[in-house]
């Protein structure tokens, strides 16, 4: 078979399916999360290619927050563009058995982003099997 075309579909269905399983993970940790309101202390820059040329700069904030009667201070795993200003009050979730694994809210907007990602892993996986085993040639 020299038709690449099952092969794209069916990788990336799978693709798509791990990151409907991660995103799943994530909402998970959300909906086991305590809540928080914690202040923006500082923004640390990171620059990041998107291609040969291209660059985008984005800004990670430093938040500190109280878990339980502890004062954290971590580094947001994602960045924003352009900077939160310092002093800045976000309302974040963090794991209580791991305080520094911490999202703000707009992290758990995305509840129906793993269903999206079954459908349409699922959808590609069964077209590039289907393509594959040559299903639509039969139907000629």
């Amino acid at each position: 078979m020299d038709d690449i075309t099952p092969y794209i579909f069916i990788c990336g269905g799978i693709v798509l399916l791990f990151l409907a399983y991660r995103q799943r993970i994530k909402i998970a940790l959300l909906k086991n999360a305590a809540k928080a309101e914690a202040v923006v202390t500082d923004n640390i820059e990171k620059y990041h290619q998107h291609g040969k040329s291209g660059y985008s700069k984005l800004y990670y904030p430093v938040v500190k927050y109280n878990s339980g009667s502890n004062e954290v201070i971590c580094q947001l795993p994602y960045g924003y563009s352009p900077q939160k200003a310092v002093g800045t009050i976000l309302t974040i979730h963090y794991n209580p058995e791991k305080p520094l694994e911490v999202y703000d809210d707009s992290a758990a907007g995305f509840k129906a982003l793993p269903i999206i990602f079954i459908l349409s892993g699922s959808a590609m996986l069964i077209l590039g099997l289907l393509l594959f085993v040559g299903y639509f040639h039969l139907l000629k």
